[in-house]
């Protein structure tokens, strides 16, 4: 691959990019693949709100092993 002086490159996780096609983001499958671990970490669940609440749900939930 190579770029031109004006040219950006970098790496997004596909769920930041827009839904829809745009001709500025071209999408292409990393290989090898590449795994993420991702850290969450609140104070106190108490106080979290229910937004962090039923992101916390649905990260426990995930089948990441």
């Amino acid at each position: 691959m190579t770029l031109t002086q004006l040219e950006i490159f970098s790496l997004a996780v596909e769920l930041s990019l827009p839904n829809a096609e745009h001709p500025r983001y071209v999408k292409k499958p990393l290989s090898p693949l590449v795994k993420r671990q991702v850290g969450l970490a609140v104070l106190h669940q108490r106080q979290s709100s229910p937004a962090t609440l039923a992101f916390i749900k649905l990260a426990e939930s995930l089948d990441y092993r």
